[in-house]
């Protein structure tokens, strides 16, 4: 992840006006859990881009990682009011709610846990 975190950055030193630039870098920062910086990224790709909604899932998804409930919820609840499946991005990376709780040692607020539950489970 370092070259391509190096990579993207300079990307953006060429062109700071790029958000997916920022949201990719956002993303490797993520996988690395350095969720401060992956907050960042995406901070300033939705700022450059209102509307990216993937950036919105994310982020949110980062939010979880911090315990940051009501963050997490608003940019979870924005992603999926543009389109974006947010239990399936979600579950991309964890088989379940208890999945992500386990690895992650962290418990869910039922609310969130609910909105990424697939109907039926």
């Amino acid at each position: 992840y370092d070259l391509a975190i190096a990579d993207y950055t300079k990307a953006i030193q060429l062109n700071p006006d790029f958000a997916d630039t920022y949201s990719n870098r956002g993303l490797l920062y993520y996988k690395e859990g350095d969720y401060v910086r992956a907050i960042q990224d995406y901070t300033k790709a939705i700022a450059l881009k209102s509307d990216f909604a993937e950036a919105y899932k994310n982020r949110g998804e980062v939010w979880l990682h911090l315990g940051e409930w009501e963050k997490a919820k608003l940019d979870l609840t924005v992603a999926k009011a543009m389109g974006v499946n947010i239990i399936n991005g979600f579950h991309n990376n964890y088989e379940s709610i208890p999945d992500f709780e386990g690895k992650n040692n962290l418990r869910l607020p039922g609310d969130i846990a609910a909105m990424l539950t697939p109907p039926g489970v």
